[in-house]
């Protein structure tokens, strides 16, 4: 694919920016620059032909309406408004439950994935055969290790519930994941994959590439019961797949994928290996529009069949004991060998800088003094007085020098609104020729598609 990255025409100009470009000291890139837009998608233009491309996409990229995301905080509220809901007549499980509501935006709060971590841990340690660990004490008194792992798959399934979202085929003119991902791959042939790491537990990536027609490696292997292989990770695809000698091109429209925390279609099999399957989504969107509270609970256990294994997506991920077991482990690696790469530009987009374990790679990767580091937010951000957990990040590492940029919101009243993840991909990633060409052939398809059904 030979598309080069192209600034807007002059007629789409923007006169007045809707975006800053801050350093870590907060100096704005773009201001007094007559053609700021235009100067901003040429600095990306250059950062994504960088030899190396790492994308990092957390919970605020699957946060709109058309897709029905939710952030880490209004998952955790809506999941244990669910589970409340299933378990109220189990006094010790609802006042379990209620504790953690009541607490859970404390100063000294724990997260929510360090929370369910604990409790993971605890069912861990006095389910597995063997085990020294008879029992332990809880804050609220009354509840039962059975109980507890019960409490867990339930919770399991509100998650999957509520995170088998699905994505909308893309429109005529692309925007959001389609637009974002169109983009990606349009880098020169010659330049290094990129390389795609998320932290979240949707689907909705592989369905944006499926979309397109962009063929990716997830580190499974195998079509009828896929297991986890991180050697994936290091194929690659070309063609012609025909011969064996000559001339072979590398095939363009490929990218690898890293979930880094699981995936609604992970499943956890007995004997512990982590397999693939796919879930059927229309079955949870229909759960979805269940508005009854009492109904959409009762209904929580028929998510997902015993039958098919343990779901391997409970965010405990498991942060700090789990990341150093399979196949975490591996993704983990992986990321933090891609950001030691030479020559790397990492974009990270919908992350808060909340993960403590996330944070600690994402520092080790920028002693690496050829990485750069663009963070895109749609919090407007005031370097005087603002604490918001991203600034607060950027701020402690502002001694590494201008390596570290934060693109965001110029007007506070354009908080989440502007440079949120499809404005950046529709509005600021450099258009390419390839976008262009296939919403031509969507157009094309709208109007045949009458003629065709009508034959």
């Amino acid at each position: 694919m030979s598309d080069v990255y192209s600034a807007v025409s002059p007629s789409d100009e923007i006169t007045s920016p809707r975006h800053r470009l801050l350093d870590a000291t907060g100096h704005d890139q773009l201001r007094d620059a007559p053609d700021a837009h235009r100067r901003l998608q040429a600095l990306i233009a250059n950062w994504l032909r960088m030899e190396n491309v790492v994308c990092l996409l957390g919970a605020g990229c699957s946060v709109s309406e058309s897709i029905g995301g939710r952030t880490m905080g209004q998952l955790e509220d809506a999941v244990l408004s669910l589970v409340r809901e299933k378990w109220k007549t189990n006094e010790p499980i609802k006042n379990l439950i209620e504790a953690r509501q009541a607490e859970k935006d404390g100063a000294d709060a724990l997260g929510f994935e360090k929370w369910l971590s604990i409790l993971s841990s605890v069912s861990s340690l006095t389910s597995q055969k063997g085990s020294p660990v008879e029992a332990v004490s809880f804050k609220v008194a009354g509840i039962e290790i059975k109980t507890l792992d019960d409490l867990l798959k339930d919770i399991e399934s509100a998650i999957y519930g509520l995170c088998a979202v699905m994505l909308d085929q893309p429109s005529e003119s692309p925007s959001g994941h389609h637009a974002f991902f169109g983009k990606l791959i349009a880098r020169d042939p010659s330049l290094g994959r990129s390389q795609v790491f998320t932290l979240n537990y949707d689907a909705v990536i592989e369905q944006a590439l499926d979309h397109l027609g962009i063929y990716y490696f997830d580190g499974f292997s195998g079509r009828v019961e896929p297991k986890f292989d991180p050697a994936c990770y290091g194929h690659d695809l070309y063609y012609p797949g025909n011969v064996s000698e000559g001339r072979v091109r590398r095939f363009d429209r490929f990218l690898h994928v890293y979930k880094l925390h699981g995936s609604v279609h992970w499943v956890r099999r007995s004997d512990g290996q982590i397999s693939a399957k796919q879930p059927s989504l229309s079955s949870t969107k229909k759960w979805r529009a269940e508005t009854d509270p009492a109904k959409r609970a009762e209904l929580l256990s028929t998510l997902w069949s015993n039958d098919d294994g343990r779901m391997g997506i409970l965010p405990t991920a498991n942060k700090f004991v789990q990341t150093l077991e399979a196949p975490f482990s591996h993704l983990f690696r992986l990321f933090q060998q891609r950001l030691q790469s030479p020559q790397t530009f990492m974009l990270v987009c919908g992350y808060g800088f909340c993960d403590d374990h996330v944070n600690a790679m994402i520092e080790s990767g920028l002693l690496n003094v050829s990485v750069t580091l663009l963070i895109v937010t749609p919090e407007y951000l005031n370097f005087d007085s603002d604490s918001s957990s991203v600034l607060r990040w950027v701020k402690r590492h502002r001694h590494l020098g201008e390596r570290i940029f934060i693109l965001c919101p110029s007007k506070p009243d354009e908080t989440m609104s502007t440079a949120t993840f499809d404005d950046f991909a529709s509005n600021v990633m450099p258009q390419v020729k390839w976008l262009d060409e296939f919403a031509a052939l969507r157009r094309l398809e709208k109007t045949i598609e009458p003629s065709l059904v009508n034959q």
